[in-house]
């Protein structure tokens, strides 16, 4: 989004690294971080902050199944959900469309590259 090294983001860095970079604690900046974004976003009240995408996805399934009380989730076909077991499927292609076949996702990889 900023570009290759930009001169800002680079400065912050150079600023920061003394105090420590281990991301996976939280720190005194994120509750500024997570005031800002309720306030830019009308209806948002609460922010977590997670290390990965796969982490944020089980995040939202989470809240998504606590919210709804519904235990099914959807995905979209032959697309990247992130590696979690939850996530990481397709159905496969000689499945009929009314009553699709899902499959993991690396079991696919594996039988369309003849391995299988």
């Amino acid at each position: 989004i900023l570009g290759h090294a930009p001169d800002v983001i680079v400065h912050a860095v150079r600023e920061a690294a003394p105090h420590g970079l281990h991301v996976g604690i939280h720190n005194p900046h994120q509750e500024g971080l997570a005031r800002l974004l309720v306030e830019a976003a009308p209806g948002m009240e609460q922010v977590i902050f997670a290390n990965s995408g796969t982490e944020a996805i089980l995040y939202a399934i989470r809240a998504a199944r606590a919210c709804t009380g519904e235990t099914k989730i959807g995905l979209f076909d032959g697309c990247y959900h992130s590696v979690h077991d939850t996530v990481l499927c397709a159905t496969h292609r000689s499945s009929p469309r009314e009553a699709p076949v899902a499959f993991p996702r690396s079991f696919l990889d594996v039988r369309e590259r003849g391995f299988v």
